[in-house]
């Protein structure tokens, strides 16, 4: 369970649930229509985003746009970290982890912040 998934239960009005993996997504997205029931109070929709892919960031923003004309709420909750048993040496496993955690935030950020409306 992440912070976007447990907010997306308690916000009402459109909301996008986004990940990188498009069918983990999808399966996030239905199992929590399927929890929320009749207590959903929002239409919500998955969106593939892979905030390390500069592409995925401007196709995103370029969703929002044309669909919302912009955003009003931007929740950064992507991040990233290597399990203690991991094989990978740990220069590796920095260069990644910075990658998306902070790279990748800093990208999509810099490309979505444009799109938050006034008050937002």
């Amino acid at each position: 369970m992440n912070i976007n998934y447990n907010l997306l239960t308690i916000l009402t009005g459109r909301r996008k649930m986004e990940a990188r993996n498009e069918k983990l997504g999808k399966e996030s997205l239905d199992k929590l229509i399927k929890e929320l029931g009749d207590n959903r109070h929002s239409d919500i929709r998955f969106h593939q985003l892979d905030i390390t892919d500069r592409t995925s960031c401007e196709n995103f923003a370029s969703y929002l746009k044309k669909e919302h004309s912009g955003l009003d709420v931007l929740v950064n909750n992507a991040g990233f970290a290597f399990k203690n048993a991991a094989s990978e040496p740990p220069e590796k496993q920095a260069r990644v982890t910075i990658g998306i955690n902070y790279n990748g935030t800093k990208q999509v950020s810099n490309i979505l912040f444009p799109l938050i409306r006034g008050g937002g």
